[in-house]
C-alpha cells in the first residue's frame, strides 16, 4: 500500500518502522522536521483544523503500526484540542467529537473503527514544547506491534446541508436598490439560517443581525421589482405608517406615531422626528438624532411591541445618513415595506433640514437583529431565489457571469512589476493614491492589505488575489504583466 493516503504531499515521511506520527498543527513542520531525527517518526504534518482529523485517522487506520501521535507546535485553531477530546470522549450518535466546537468526523469512517483508533493509539500532548523535548520524549517510548489489518473506508460524498456554515452574529449586505439586497436576503437566510420553533406555529429560518446598506435607492422613484410580494397601491398604502402619524381604526398604533407622537410620561406628545430635524439642522456634528419607537412602559411586558426599534441620523460629508434596529424581522413578508418606508422616512428628513441647510441623502443601513423567514414561505422564497437572483446578478456584473461584483468603497488597487518588485498602489474612492504596498510574493503583500484592513468586498479580495498570484508569476519567469489581462 502506498502510504499515507491522503495528503502524501503535504506529509514528511521519516521511519516506516517507527510507531510515531507527529502533528505540528499551525507550526510550519518543516521547523520541527529539521531539528528532530527522522528515524524517530514515521510521518509528519500539519492539522490546521478539525477537518484534518479525518485525514488522520484514515492514515493511522490504514496504518496501525502506528501507536503514538505526538501534538506540538501552536494550536491557532484548537485542531490539537479536539484530538484530545476525541481520544478521551469519542463521538456522538452524530459523528461528532463531543465536547468539541464544530467537530464533525466524516461518517464513513466506522465509528468502531474510531473506538478502536481511541483505545490502541496514545495522544501525547507536546503543545509549546521545543524539538529537543519532542525527540528526548519519542525516545522514551515503548516499541509497540501492530494493532491489526489495514483498514480503508469509501470516499466522503460530498452533500449540500440543509445549513451552510457561516459566521452565526453578523451578516453585511450591501447594494445599489432594497430589491438587489432582498433577492441576497432571502438567499442568505434560506442558505445560512437556524431553523427554530416560532411564536406562531411551525419553524422559522433565522439568521442573527442581518446588516443591509442601501446605497442608491431613489426614494421619490423606488426601483420596482416584478417579485416584490405586494402592489404599489399596498406600498403607498404602507409608506405613510412609517412617514406620517397615521391613524388606523383597530389597529394599536402605527410605526409613524410612535416616531410622531411618542407618548410622554405626562400624557403630551412629542414629535422625534420633527427633533431630529431641528437638531442637525442646527448641529449637524450631533449623534443624538435618534427616534425611538417603543414606550417602555407599555411595551416591555406588552404583547405588540414594535419591530422597528428606532431610527439614528447621523450626518457625514454632508450627507445625512440613517441607521434603524428592527428587533424581530419577517424578511419574507415585512422588509421590503419597512425598508422602501424607511428610506421615504430618511428622504423626508433630507428634505426638511436642506430648507436651509444643504443636504444630500447618504446610505440606509438596516439591522435586523432577528432576521426570519417563516417556514409557509420558504417554498415562495426559494422559488423567488431560482428565478431572479442569477438573472439579476448576470444583470449587475461588468464581466457578464454569476460574479456578485460590487465597487468596493475602501477604493482600488494597481499592481505593477517595478524594480524586481510587485508595487500595489491603492487608489481612493476619488481617484487619488493612499497607499503604497511591495514585495517579491503575493502572499506578502496579501499580509500587508489584511493587515490595513484595506478590502471590503469578497469579489474584489478574491479577484486582486488572483491579479497578485500573476504578477507573482510573472515576476519570477520574466513574462510581461498587466493587470487584469492573461499572462
Amino acid at each position: 500500500m502506498d502510504w499515507p493516503l491522503y495528503e502524501k504531499e503535504n506529509v514528511i515521511l521519516g521511519n516506516p518502522g517507527s510507531n510515531v506520527g507527529i502533528v505540528t498543527l499551525w507550526s510550519p513542520r518543516k521547523i520541527i522536521a529539521d531539528n528532530i531525527d527522522s528515524n524517530l517518526f514515521s510521518a509528519m504534518g500539519q492539522l490546521y483544523f478539525n477537518g484534518g482529523i479525518n485525514f488522520l485517522l484514515r492514515n493511522c487506520l490504514a496504518n496501525k503500526q502506528i501507536r503514538y501521535i505526538i501534538i506540538a507546535g501552536q494550536d491557532l485553531a484548537k485542531s490539537g484540542e479536539t484530538l484530545l477530546l476525541l481520544k478521551e470522549k469519542g463521538i456522538d450518535e452524530k459523528h461528532k467529537v463531543i465536547d468539541a466546537q464544530n467537530a464533525q468526523l466524516q461518517k464513513e469512517i466506522a465509528k468502531e473503527a474510531i473506538d478502536n483508533f481511541r483505545n490502541n493509539v496514545e495522544i501525547i500532548d507536546m503543545r509549546g514544547k521545543t524539538p529537543v523535548e519532542i525527540a528526548t520524549k519519542i525516545q522514551e517510548l515503548e516499541k509497540k506491534p501492530s494493532y491489526g489489518e489495514p483498514e480503508t473506508f469509501p470516499e466522503t460524498k460530498i452533500e449540500a446541508p440543509e445549513r451552510f456554515p457561516s459566521d452565526p452574529t453578523i451578516h453585511k449586505i450591501r447594494e445599489k436598490t432594497i430589491g438587489r439586497a432582498w433577492l441576497e436576503i432571502l438567499y442568505n437566510i434560506m442558505r445560512f439560517g437556524a431553523t427554530k420553533a416560532s411564536s406562531y406555529g411551525g419553524d422559522q429560518k433565522e439568521l442573527i443581525n442581518i446588516s443591509t446598506v442601501i446605497t442608491e435607492e431613489d426614494p421619490d422613484n423606488f426601483k420596482w421589482e416584478d417579485y416584490f410580494q405586494f402592489t404599489k397601491e399596498e406600498l403607498e398604502g404602507y409608506i405613510p405608517q412609517v412617514t406620517t402619524n397615521l391613524k388606523i381604526p383597530d389597529v394599536n398604533y402605527t410605526y409613524g406615531q410612535r416616531l410622531f407622537e411618542a407618548e410622554l410620561k405626562d400624557g403630551s406628545k412629542y414629535n422625534q422626528i420633527q427633533f431630529i430635524i431641528d437638531l442637525l439642522r442646527k448641529k449637524p456634528h450631533k449623534r443624538s438624532a435618534i427616534a425611538f419607537t417603543w414606550n417602555y412602559d407599555k411595551d416591555a411586558k406588552g404583547d405588540e411591541p414594535p419591530c422597528i426599534s428606532f431610527v439614528h441620523c447621523l450626518v457625514q460629508d454632508d450627507a445625512l445618513y440613517m441607521t434603524s434596529y428592527i428587533r424581530s424581522n419577517d424578511m419574507y413578508e415585512a422588509w421590503p415595506r419597512n425598508a422602501l418606508a424607511l428610506r421615504k422616512l430618511q428622504s423626508n428628513i433630507v428634505k426638511e433640514i436642506s430648507k436651509e441647510t444643504s443636504l444630500k441623502l447618504g446610505t440606509l443601513t438596516i439591522i435586523s437583529g432577528s432576521a426570519h423567514i417563516y417556514e409557509k414561505n420558504w417554498t415562495d422564497a426559494k422559488d423567488i431565489i431560482g428565478k431572479y437572483r442569477d438573472k439579476e446578478l448576470i444583470k449587475s456584473s461588468p464581466l457578464g457571469n454569476l460574479v456578485n461584483f460590487k465597487e468596493d468603497p475602501k477604493g482600488n488597487f494597481i499592481i505593477k512589476l517595478n524594480d524586481g518588485k510587485i508595487t500595489v498602489t491603492h487608489i481612493g474612492t476619488d481617484g487619488s493614491p493612499v497607499n503604497e504596498y511591495k514585495g517579491k510574493v503575493a502572499g506578502e503583500i496579501i499580509a500587508q492589505l489584511a493587515n490595513n484592513n484595506v478590502l471590503s468586498e469578497i469579489s474584489h479580495a478574491l479577484d486582486l488575489g488572483s491579479e497578485l498570484q500573476k504578477a507573482e508569476i510573472a515576476l519570477k519567469t520574466g513574462k510581461q504583466y498587466t493587470q487584469d489581462k492573461p499572462l
